[in-house]
């Protein structure tokens, strides 16, 4: 596209400058061709950009869908991650509300520390797979 337009301005360039009738209708001929070529090209862009632009809302609303699903999922008493979470408390380890409800520090050591009890060792036991099973 970039290259057509600087044909077209090139050919304009060259139209105002030649004194030759059978040179200056040949350029114009030319010019009229790619001018035409060159709006087909702009409305060719123009619908692609469109369709990404209506893509990316698209896709801005999903991921905005599912965060709010995973949101209310979380929150459902009976859900698996309220009752892990509850686990881990009463193992000592809570997440830290100021850290986007991650695990940080010394809570990760307290379930370290406890982990035969919270995961179970090999395979079995464990206050998580109790809860899962």
């Amino acid at each position: 596209m970039n290259q057509t337009r600087r044909r077209v301005n090139l050919l304009k360039k060259k139209m105002s400058e030649a004194d030759h009738a059978v040179f200056t209708a040949e350029l114009g001929r030319e010019l009229n061709a790619r001018s035409i070529v060159l709006k087909g090209l702009v409305a060719v862009r123009d619908k692609y950009s469109k369709d990404i632009s209506a893509k990316e809302k698209e896709e801005t609303k999903m991921k905005n869908k599912l965060k709010d699903f995973t949101k209310a999922r979380r929150g459902l008493e009976g859900s698996v991650y309220t009752l892990v979470d509850k686990i881990f408390r009463t193992h000592g380890a809570d997440r830290a509300a100021y850290f986007g409800r991650k695990f940080e520090g010394i809570d990760i050591r307290k379930i370290m520390d406890e982990s035969d009890k919270i995961f179970g060792r090999d395979g079995t036991g464990g206050d998580i797979r109790a809860c899962l099973v």
